[in-house]
């Protein structure tokens, strides 16, 4: 393979560890990932296959800790699940400045937000998966619900009229 500023000859090393700083997170290390590197200019480059893959493993790595998410880490599960602040604050019926203080660490996150964003991160509840615009939408009085369940082949499947989320999880 040649450099494609130089011409040179590109040399491909395994790489025991990498820090990734990409990620905008200051402790993620990719092991064994391929550096290409021109033996003339010295130019360098680390292949990444499969960059959403990385990302989602990542955050499921994230939501599964043993400890506190901080605020880096706040951002880049939001941004994973693909929501501006505003749009994540109106999901999670919160104001948008209390995102911002959490992902900035003005502002502790509270622990039932935190379940809740690592519950999303794990159950995959992007934006394409809901009925309902927000959680704001959910009438706040308390009613009994029916509850609808179908059998098929191998599986059970909820009537999802009166449910927040489409998904079944």
């Amino acid at each position: 393979m040649k450099c494609e500023s130089c011409g040179g000859n590109v040399l491909e090393t395994r790489l025991d560890s990498y820090h990734f700083d990409e990620s905008g997170l200051d402790d993620v290390t990719l092991v064994g990932v391929i550096e290409r590197r021109c033996d003339k200019c010295n130019e360098r480059e680390v292949v990444l296959p499969k960059l959403k893959e990385l990302h989602r493993t990542i955050a499921k790595a994230l939501a599964a800790k043993n400890g506190l998410l901080t605020p880096p880490e706040v951002r880049f599960l939001r941004k994973h699940l693909g929501y501006s602040q505003a749009d994540f604050a109106e999901r999670i019926n919160v104001r948008p400045e209390a995102v911002s203080r959490w992902e900035t660490g003005a502002e502790e996150l509270s622990w039932h937000f935190e379940l809740l964003l690592r519950a999303m991160v794990m159950l995959e509840l992007r934006e394409r998966n809901y009925t309902l615009k927000s959680f704001g939408e959910v009438q706040k009085k308390r009613m009994a619900a029916p509850v609808r369940i179908f059998a098929e082949k191998a599986a059970w499947r909820p009537d999802s009229t009166n449910m927040v989320t489409a998904a079944a999880c």
